[in-house]
């Protein structure tokens, strides 16, 4: 009877850990997946004015944030400059 108590103990404590790491999972790391999913899918739609101005040396670096929208939306996203 004590080794059945043993075993159902141990069960418990492997359940409420794996609840607690899913939990921990689900609510303090997924949410910033899905926001970085999302919004790399939004740039990969969005068209992007050429913030290239003529006759200057004035193009942005690659990482840096330009105006853009999406498709047949008008939603306005800002993303990276892919040159």
């Amino acid at each position: 009877m004590k080794e059945t108590t043993g075993e159902l103990n141990l069960t418990l404590i492997a359940v409420i850990a794996i609840a607690i790491l899913v939990a921990f999972f689900y609510f303090a790391i997924w949410p910033s997946l899905d926001d970085n999913f999302k919004a790399n899918s939004n740039c990969s739609r969005a068209v992007c004015e050429n913030p290239c101005r003529e006759g200057e040396n004035s193009c942005p670096e690659m990482q840096e944030l330009v105006k853009c929208k999406i498709k047949d939306s008008d939603v306005e996203v800002y993303c990276p400059w892919k040159g």
